[in-house]
């Protein structure tokens, strides 16, 4: 067995590696690239995101294999080959926004003060001599190197997924080769974890305003409404979902709603598919199998009508850019209004932005708060030492280290349930040592920010990046002016 240093290594590497392949960061490239090449990125994405996915599942599984190293070199060239494709994808990006910045300078001659038209010629003629942009011919040459580059980042993963086919490892019968990387299989149930530190607090607040009157007597639109809509919004693992559950188990001993109702809503939802998971929610019966979308919502619409119920849409996801999905989840609240007045919709998402296009008004989109550090601490300490057996001296050192390991995860309650659950698995005092005075963790969480992150905040620093880089050309001259 490897020695506990070079095990830790191991853990921080593989995991950093399934964080990186499972952010959307290769995704976005070729949602970009497509504008500029003409090709449809959603069927490319198709095609990629079930090996992607496999990737993902086969880093996080790996470890200590004696086929990391190869493992290693893989991630390395994919990582390469998407640089590569990024630095391409920035020089053709800004030959187009050269053509925009000069577009709008003809407007402004046309149009602008005199002193104003000065001073963006000074500005743009500054900035041209200094980015020393692309010209037409180069473009297109960076159009066909693009191309390149993007059948490099398909070729790597397609080596990656022919080397796991010999490869022996744990497992990798589970890895479902036809579900896409962002369809996210796990689904929740409204049953919430045996024990569930840290989020009393929060849970009394929910119910509070899923009881008050007053709230009622505001409806979120100008159409009446039987319900209203409150929301908790926070970053994937940081206890959305648990703060939900523990409000619902508490819900269904009060006997306040008629009904309470839990549905896990995937990233590609279809609509029938939650209406009949709402149908046997309410009934607590398989749903008919209709095979009308109309008849379904009325059968529905049947089995709410006259109750005060509370509905639990989980894990919303929502791209404000989509027209399509704002309709979808308007089609999901279409029968809700045969309710009872009073009933209420609990959402939880990544962002607040699903919240407000399911209803919800500002006041009651509550982000998830941040845990105390001695609770925090609690929720550490019972991950790494859940069943686990050790000499009370030793006992007292592991809780001596992991205080000072608590520190490195930045009180993110899904960092403590993965490094948690790795020291569990190996309780030495070497081991833990070694994981407390390494720098392997603090990799660690950065790969669990970037890959846990929203999609849209990733979207978010993708285009911070590139106005920091712009910025850069203009920044000089426009502080002296």
């Amino acid at each position: 067995m490897a020695d506990p240093v070079s095990a830790a290594v191991a853990v921080g590497w593989a995991m950093k590696a399934a964080g990186w392949v499972a952010s959307p960061i290769i995704s976005e490239l070729y949602k970009k690239a497509s504008s500029l090449l003409n090709f449809d990125a959603s069927q490319k994405l198709k095609e990629l995101e079930p090996k992607i996915l496999l990737l993902q599942r086969v880093m996080e599984i790996v470890e200590e294999s004696p086929y990391r190293h190869r493992l290693q070199q893989l991630f390395n060239d994919l990582k390469s080959a998407f640089y590569e494709a990024e630095d391409i994808l920035d020089d053709v990006e800004y030959y187009l926004l050269e053509k925009q910045i000069q577009d709008d300078y003809l407007k402004l001659e046309v149009a602008g003060p005199r002193r104003n038209k000065s001073h963006v010629k000074k500005l743009l003629t500054s900035a041209m001599k200094k980015c020393n942009f692309l010209k037409d011919q180069d473009c297109g040459m960076s159009k066909i190197e693009l191309k390149q580059s993007l059948e490099k980042i398909e070729k790597v993963i397609n080596d990656a997924c022919g080397f796991f086919e010999q490869m022996n490892l744990p497992n990798k019968s589970n890895v479902n080769l036809s579900k896409p990387a962002n369809s996210r299989g796990a689904v929740t149930t409204a049953r919430p974890p045996p024990l569930v530190i840290g989020r009393d607090k929060d849970c009394d607040n929910i119910v509070a305003m899923l009881h008050d009157k007053e709230e009622d007597a505001q409806p979120d639109t100008n159409r009446a409404q039987c319900y209203s809509v409150i929301g908790i919004h926070g970053i994937s693992g940081s206890g959305k979902s648990t703060l939900s559950q523990l409000v619902c188990a508490r819900e269904q001993k009060d006997g306040h709603f008629n009904l309470v109702m839990w549905v896990h809503v995937s990233q590609d939802f279809s609509v029938d598919a939650i209406f009949r998971q709402m149908s046997e929610a309410a009934s607590r019966t398989p749903c008919p199998q209709f095979n009308n979308l109309d008849t379904l919502q009325t059968n529905l619409e049947k089995k709410l009508h006259g109750k005060r119920f509370l509905l639990v849409l989980d894990d919303v996801w929502y791209n404000n850019r989509d027209v399509r999905q704002y309709e979808k989840l308007q089609q999901i609240l279409s029968p809700l209004n045969a309710g009872e007045a009073g009933s209420k919709i609990l959402v939880t998402s990544r962002t607040k932005d699903a919240l407000i296009a399911l209803g919800a008004v500002e006041q009651r989109c509550i982000p998830m708060s941040v845990l105390d550090k001695d609770v925090f601490l609690k929720l550490f300490k019972h991950y790494a030492f859940q069943n686990v057996c050790v000499a009370a001296d030793d006992r007292i050192r592991l809780e001596d280290i992991v205080t000072h390991i608590a520190k490195k995860l930045k009180g993110s309650p899904l960092a403590a349930k993965i490094v948690g659950g790795q020291l569990r698995m190996r309780p030495n005092i070497d081991y833990w040592r070694s994981s407390r005075d390494g720098n392997h963790l603090d990799d660690t969480m950065g790969a669990l920010w970037w890959s846990y992150q929203h999609l849209d905040e990733q979207k978010g620093l993708l285009e911070v990046a590139m106005k920091a880089r712009i910025w850069k050309m203009f920044a000089r001259d426009t502080l002296m002016y």
